[in-house]
């Protein structure tokens, strides 16, 4: 059941709009398509995995942009997936060109062979989105839920990132590997992260009575 489904972010909705009505000389302008094709980019990997997220639906419960709040600092997740004895945070990432992903100084960088740009840290962004959740739900008093992250990575068609970006995250990944993803996000990785979780969490019927 989806019960918020995902909408066009605000900023990039104000910029599809203010563009077209931009006179040429603008100087502005070009800072200003470039700000809003790179939030197109981000917009269009979190689509991508809305259709897998559509599968688990009748599953489980999804929300879409969750906004939280807590000890005074402000948290965003791009898909949060309930199942009954854990959740799952999905960042999705839609990437192109040339990738760097340094596992040893946190850095991420893209080149396109002329310029390059930093990005934030995928794993230090998702890792933070969990602990701002798990102090949201101790909060609540909910905090024996556990949560895992998966990071999402949606190359473009034409960028040559696969190769590279498996190759670099291969160590990090084997040593969280029972915490968090990085890879192409199916249902399936859901579904199954979500039956392991069951099997360890759900109390047993002779401890039950």
């Amino acid at each position: 059941m989806r019960i918020k489904n995902r909408s066009k972010p605000l900023p990039l909705q104000k910029l599809d709009a203010l563009i077209p009505r931009m006179p040429a000389s603008f100087p502005r302008l070009p800072e200003m398509k470039d700000d809003a094709r790179k939030q197109g980019a981000g917009y269009a990997g979190e689509l991508k995995v809305d259709y897998y997220l559509d599968m688990l639906a009748s599953r489980y419960t999804i929300l879409d942009d969750v906004s939280l709040r807590t000890n005074g600092k402000n948290s965003q997740i791009d898909s949060l997936v309930i199942a009954d004895y854990s959740m799952f945070i999905v960042d999705a990432k839609h990437y192109r060109d040339q990738l760097t992903f340094d596992t040893a100084l946190h850095q991420l960088t893209r080149s396109d062979g002329e310029v390059e740009s930093g990005f934030e840290y995928p794993i230090t962004q998702v890792e933070n989105q969990k602990f701002h959740l798990q102090n949201w739900l101790q909060h609540h008093h909910l905090a024996s839920i556990p949560s895992l992250p998966i990071i999402s990575s949606y190359p473009n068609p034409d960028a040559q990132t696969e190769r590279h970006f498996n190759a670099q995250i291969r160590a990090w990944r084997t040593k969280q590997r029972n915490s968090c993803f990085i890879q192409r996000f199916t249902a399936k990785r859901i579904q199954a992260a979500s039956k392991s979780t069951e099997k360890t969490e759900k109390p047993s019927e002779k401890g039950a009575r």
